[in-house]
């Protein structure tokens, strides 16, 4: 009877626990089936962590206890795939030279590691490792540490594989090319995304500047981490990674190399490493691997980046705009879009290709003078579809100052531009007109020597008259563009500010009362990976890619078909 009693005690006891382990884990299964053959899995998995444990080490419950081995695999996002295709200056190899090693080391007491992150169902261990790296490194040579976004990694670094797995080095390699972004910026999601392109810098392009790779010896990797952090490459398939809880971890783990991980310092025992499945797995994110031999294969592929401070890190500028709807004494009639016109336009247009159809990039700097710059644009881009000849640069000088109708340096419109440009006779050129509200000022209005003329201007589609302006015709966008040529039109920047390069990612709302800015429609490409509009600025060539924008088609990305205007232009009878 006793004996009964007792088991009894104990099957309660095991289900207290097993209650205990699903609510700490968040653990939700499949049915009445799933959840016996995952409470057999912890049991089995439970008793070889009591059997294997000891003063050493220790194994124990965490959020992969319930998973058999090849559940584990996959859930655990081991991620790490090595490869020989390296681009970045290789900045040799780490060798220990017989100097004095510290006693120990712990970078994470020094200011120079982030907070555990977790990587969740994603094999992206390698972008985790490559960020610890270069979080690392940046903190040691700039003394801020940023928190760097592994995301930007799994979606940009194209030798890599994303969720299904990479290596650090070709990450470096990545990351070496571009302006690395801010976690904040740029956040994890736990899956393969699209390249975003606007996010806060980190690292500026040209920071990182190579990697050394680390000697294949416990001294050789000690000797690296006296400079920093160092990304490491381990086998993490087994049970003994598996249920680590605490401890040295001296066998048991091979060294068959398929996660990333960072090693952040060292003791006379066990490397200090940081793992990416948070801070509930092993000792708070943390394991200590055995520094006697290549326990885990730990020093058989360690690498860290080599970075340059000097390159700083610049603040987004905050580009000024100046879209404002003004009153219009008439209504601005609408082009016709035919089925023809429809079906002649191409897969993909750039005017921006066709030599004399749009003149250079312009920057209207701190005047919110974009209206004046987007018309100016598109009377040069209408003189070279009258006539094949490239429009001279003209001034938009002369609207900001001389269109009272709109607000100069305080903002207009396409419409009332496009109008003042009619009533004056034509615009001046750039050259014999300078533009000089730089700064801000509009100027006072002066004597002009018009060359090109306004004889007509239209909507190139419909415009949005309200609303969320969800419904705009960007196929017939396509068609007006094809026809016309470039389109002057007015959107919402107000993400572009941090903009680099690619195709705009995120959310970039096209609302009637979003439009903030005006700049020139120049192309499409109905081909690309995911399609999209060419838009030039007027923000200088230094911004995003060479003063061009992509936006995402098909979604009236930024209110990129709610106001576009094509224009009707001559040269001035003057200077036929």
């Amino acid at each position: 009877m006793k004996s009964a009693v007792f088991a009894s005690a104990l099957a309660l006891a095991t289900a207290d626990q097993w209650e205990s382990y699903k609510a700490k884990y968040n653990k939700v299964y499949n049915g009445v089936d799933h959840e016996a053959t995952a409470k057999a899995t912890y049991e089995q998995n439970m008793k070889w962590a009591a059997e294997n444990s000891n003063d050493e080490v220790q194994f124990g419950e965490n959020q992969f206890t319930d998973l058999s081995q090849d559940e584990y695999k996959v859930t655990a996002g081991l991620g790490y795939n090595p490869s020989a295709l390296r681009s970045l200056p290789h900045m040799g190899v780490h060798e220990y030279q017989g100097e004095e090693l510290a006693a120990s080391i712990d970078w994470t007491t020094q200011g120079a590691v982030t907070p555990v992150k977790d990587q969740g169902q994603c094999g992206s261990c390698w972008a985790f490792s490559t960020t610890g790296g270069m979080e690392g490194a940046w903190q040691i040579a700039t003394g801020s540490l940023t928190s760097m976004s592994e995301q930007q990694l799994v979606d940009c670094s194209t030798q890599n594989a994303g969720c299904n797995g990479g290596s650090m080095e070709l990450a470096f390699n990545y990351a070496g090319t571009t302006n690395v972004a801010t976690e904040s910026s740029y956040p994890y999601t736990a899956r393969d995304g699209s390249c975003k392109s606007s996010y806060t810098t980190a690292i500026p392009q040209g920071g990182v500047t190579g990697y050394k790779s680390v000697g294949q010896s416990t001294d050789s990797l000690k000797s690296a981490l006296q400079t920093g952090p160092v990304s490491v490459a381990i086998e993490a398939d087994q049970l003994a990674f598996q249920l680590y809880s605490g401890g040295v971890l001296k066998n048991g783990c091979g060294t068959n190399l398929d996660h990333g991980v960072l090693a952040v310092g060292y003791t006379a025992d066990a490397f200090k490493v940081k793992n990416s499945w948070g801070a509930s797995w092993g000792e708070s994110g943390y394991l200590q691997i055995s520094t006697s031999g290549n326990t885990c294969g730990i020093h058989s592929d360690a690498s860290y980046p080599t970075v340059s401070s000097s390159v700083a890190v610049e603040e987004p500028r905050e580009y000024a705009k100046g879209f404002v709807r003004m009153p219009r004494n008439a209504a601005v009639p609408v082009g016709e879009i035919t089925p023809e016109m429809r079906a002649a336009a191409p897969s993909k247009l750039d005017w921006s290709q066709t030599s004399g159809a749009i003149t250079p990039v312009k920057d209207q700097a701190q005047c919110g003078s974009c209206w004046a710059f987007s018309a100016t644009e598109g009377i040069e881009s209408a003189v070279f579809q009258a006539t094949g000849s490239e429009s001279p640069a003209l001034s938009p000088q002369q609207i900001v100052s001389c269109d009272k109708t709109d607000a100069g340096c305080n903002g207009g419109d396409l419409p009332t531009a496009f109008d003042y440009v009619e009533s004056a006779g034509g615009l001046d050129t750039e050259e014999d007109y300078p533009y000089t509200s730089k700064t801000g000022r509009s100027g006072s209005c002066k004597s002009s020597t018009p060359v090109v003329k306004v004889t007509d201007y239209k909507y190139a589609v419909p415009p949005c008259e309200g609303g969320s302006c969800s419904s705009q015709d960007e196929d017939g966008l396509k068609a007006a563009l094809d026809a016309h040529g470039p389109l002057s039109v007015c959107v919402n920047a107000e993400s572009w500010n941090g903009y680099y390069g690619g195709v705009l990612s995120g959310s970039c709302s096209g609302k009637y009362n979003a439009l903030d800015h005006c700049v020139q429609l120049v192309g499409y490409d109905t081909t690309a990976s995911t399609p999209y509009w060419k838009v030039r600025n007027s923000w200088g060539t230094s911004w995003g890619e060479g003063g061009f924008i992509r936006l995402p088609m098909g979604q009236n990305s930024c209110g990129i078909a709610d106001e576009a205007i094509y224009v009707k232009a001559s040269m001035a009878a003057s200077v036929v």
